[in-house]
């Protein structure tokens, strides 16, 4: 077999990311993913009691994304972020103080 795992780390590396920041966070935050495929993207931020505000982002390109959003309606505590494009769902955590 010709092909190389550690190409396929390396691209999965890439393609597969999210970050949000500054992480705590106040009023906005930045959140940087990447897009494989063409098509509707949400960002969900979820709470420890399980209550879930989700924002569209709308029809993206392929490629790296880096998008403001406002946190200004979320509570102070701790969050799961979920980000969700065409081909994958991405989650992270962010503090909102």
């Amino acid at each position: 077999c010709d092909a190389n795992p550690l190409n396929v780390e390396e691209n999965k590396a890439f393609t597969e990311f999210l970050e949000i920041y500054p992480n705590p966070a106040n009023e906005t935050g930045t959140v940087s993913f990447n897009v494989k495929g063409k098509g509707e993207t949400s960002i969900s931020f979820i709470n420890s009691s399980g209550t879930k505000t989700t924002v569209s982002l709308g029809t993206l390109e392929p490629g790296p994304q880096l998008k403001k959003v406002s946190l200004a309606e979320l509570a102070a505590g701790f969050y799961i972020v979920k980000v969700t494009t065409p081909t994958a769902v991405y989650t992270t955590k962010l503090i909102k103080q």
